[in-house]
């Protein structure tokens, strides 16, 4: 493919990289990109470094073989947020944080 001009070369030293060639070694590239991202932001603060991104790598490793894109979830998400009953909150603010009552 080279040859024809199909595929060219990228320098990735320095950058993060793993070689897929068999499936054990793309099942090894999976689990080595999530722990990767459970440590990716040394500023997170503890909130998100123990319960948002470990919840948020959960969800992800479960959906990523599946064809659905960021824009879906977010569609998703939202309209479980607009869907909840405004009572549900003590402070009278959805969970999508827009206040109700005022003509939302």
């Amino acid at each position: 493919m080279s040859d024809k001009g199909q595929i060219r070369a990228a320098d990735v030293s320095g950058c993060f990289w793993h070689d897929v060639d068999t499936p054990e070694a793309l099942e090894a590239g999976k689990d080595l990109l999530l722990t990767r991202l459970k440590t990716a932001k040394q500023i997170d603060g503890p909130v998100s470094r123990y319960i948002n991104r470990s919840l948020s790598i959960k969800i992800t490793s479960r959906l990523a073989p599946y064809p659905i894109t960021p824009n879906q979830i977010s569609v998703v998400s939202t309209s479980s947020g607009y869907s909840e009953p405004p009572s549900s909150s003590a402070w009278g603010l959805s969970l999508v944080g827009l206040p109700y009552g005022y003509g939302f």
